[in-house]
């Protein structure tokens, strides 16, 4: 009997101490996966392409490159077309990853009304870029670039959006190494 009276007073403490139910977490994480789809259309469409005066041979052979350094695993090339598909980790260093992200859970925890049912737990997504490479004339190329993202937890609530400082961050960095590996790629050949 004791011990049935001790737990109706904490189940009694906590549901006057505003724990956060199930349905509210859903909903503010809803709210939030609404939030970030609209912010990530304008970022894919403003940031997701880019134009090099490359070949398109020579920019996969960058873009691997450039995955690669991420920890992302080409998935699938066809060079004919200009498609290729790489999954992995974010294009952010994990440092960076994890200040990103604790911004994310401070804007989840807001949305609970102070439930503070979210922690940052580290290697939990896995992002998948998709790419394709237009030839527009010799040695012009378009690349458009969009990311997905998949969230493995424990839990049955779960984000799979991705939360649009993150994204921008990955574009930047993506476009910041392409650069790079094509730089590279250019005085390799040349010599």
């Amino acid at each position: 009997m004791k011990l049935a009276l001790k737990a109706l007073c904490l189940v009694g403490i906590a549901i006057l101490s505003g724990c956060v139910t199930q349905s509210g977490i859903q909903s503010a994480l809803q709210e939030a996966d609404q939030k970030y789809q609209l912010q990530n259309q304008t970022l894919t469409l403003s940031l997701g392409e880019r134009n090099f005066d490359f070949n398109q041979q020579l920019v996969i052979k960058a873009l691997v490159t450039s995955f690669g350094q991420y920890n992302m695993a080409v998935l699938n090339i066809d060079s004919d077309v200009g498609y290729l598909v790489a999954e992995g980790d974010p294009l952010v260093a994990p440092e960076e990853l994890k200040v990103l992200a604790e911004g994310h859970i401070a804007y989840l925890n807001e949305l609970t009304d102070g439930g503070n049912p979210w922690r940052y737990v580290g290697n939990n997504m896995v992002m998948r870029a998709t790419v394709n490479i237009f030839e527009r004339e010799d040695d012009f190329v378009t690349v458009k670039v969009s990311f997905s993202n998949k969230v493995t937890s424990n839990t049955a609530v779960v984000s799979n959006a991705i939360f649009s400082d993150l994204l921008e961050a990955m574009y930047k960095n993506l476009w910041a190494d392409l650069d790079k590996q094509l730089f590279i790629l250019q005085e390799t050949m040349t010599e």
